[in-house]
């Protein structure tokens, strides 16, 4: 009789610490996936601001005008009109993808917290 309830425990035990390891393989998987989210939200970010600040950088006036030619007020009007919003797109932009940064943190915290309680709990 006891050997059978310590058969039966250790299965029992065997069992919950497989589960234990199977859900520990499952939140390492979700933080992989969270962190390299995170990778190319950053490299996004990266990319959009650099573009920001490159047409920060230009400067309006400078376009094409053929030998001596007037500016167009019109082009001029919309060119002006075109940066503003190509300025305006990638402030947004930078928001968006600050938030999400913001959000995978979160995440990635949340998902590290429970691999530590899991962790703590099978030793």
């Amino acid at each position: 009789m006891r050997y059978l309830v310590g058969v039966l425990l250790s299965v029992l035990v065997s069992g919950a610490i497989a589960a234990d390891d199977l859900q520990l393989r499952r939140l390492e998987a979700a933080l992989d996936a969270v962190r390299h989210e995170q990778q190319v939200v950053y490299q996004q970010f990266q990319m959009t601001e650099s573009l920001q600040r490159t047409e920060l950088q230009a400067d309006p006036a400078m376009g094409y005008v053929p030998d001596g030619q007037p500016v167009n007020y019109d082009d001029a009007v919309r060119a002006k009109q075109a940066r503003q919003a190509r300025l305006d797109e990638y402030s947004y932009q930078l928001q968006t993808l600050s938030a999400r940064h913001r959000e995978l943190e979160d995440q990635s915290r949340s998902l590290v917290d429970q691999i530590r309680a899991l962790a703590g709990a099978t030793k």
